[in-house]
């Protein structure tokens, strides 16, 4: 057992030993216990419970953790795995500031893995700051990840969702650009063309309050 390891499995002994942590991380431990490797499995209880003090949603880290083990992943790639993740949580977290639920985390953390920027995401957030937008940030995730620009997709996004777009005309949008890049089309051409069917579907906007900027609805 390395050092490193040793003093994981350290922290989560400790972590049993307080009361306010022990009935989380057993919940927690019950799913871990599905990866093969004893030393890892310690390390992953660690970080979680250690992502979980600073904040962050613990599921997305299991889930990941769960990942691995489904692939046949070695313990320490299992491991790697999850400590990136829970980099991306807090990227997301900033991006998404001042509150983000924690589906939209889990959003925003698989968009940044797409190639999302963190700009990107805020661009987004900016759009819509009381609403939710994990479905816009799935959207924009598999948009960057087909190849159109992720900044051109990020402020398509938020200008359809800044309009009303509902979440079943974003996910329409999505899967027309997807048919168009299958065909053949280029990824900024295809995005250009679904952009403005759904702007052309949409009623005209509303005035923006002043002092307020509003996010362009013209070509993305």
């Amino acid at each position: 057992m390395t050092v490193r390891r040793t003093l994981a499995a350290a922290v989560v002994a400790s972590a049993l030993a307080l009361g306010g942590w022990v009935a989380p991380l057993r919940a927690q431990d019950a799913r871990l216990s599905a990866i093969p490797d004893a030393d890892a499995r310690a390390a992953v209880g660690a970080i979680i419970v250690e992502a979980e003090g600073r904040g962050l949603p613990r599921e997305p880290l299991v889930t990941k953790a769960l990942e691995g083990v489904q692939k046949g992943a070695p313990g320490e790639r299992i491991e790697a795995a999850v400590r990136a993740m829970v980099g991306r949580l807090l990227v997301a977290r900033d991006a998404l500031a001042p509150t983000a639920s924690p589906a939209e985390l889990d959003a925003a953390a698989g968009a940044l893995a797409a190639g999302v920027t963190a700009d990107a995401i805020r661009v987004v957030r900016l759009a819509a700051p009381s609403r939710s937008i994990t479905v816009a940030l799935g959207v924009l995730a598999q948009l960057t990840v087909r190849g159109v620009p992720a900044a051109r997709a990020a402020q398509a996004v938020a200008t359809l969702v800044q309009r009303g777009a509902s979440h079943a005309q974003l996910l329409s949008m999505q899967r027309e650009v997807q048919d168009d890049l299958a065909a053949g089309v280029p990824p900024s051409t295809a995005l250009d063309l679904r952009f403005r069917a759904v702007i052309a579907a949409l009623p005209p906007p509303a005035p923006a309050p002043i002092g307020r900027t509003a996010v362009p609805t013209s070509k993305p």
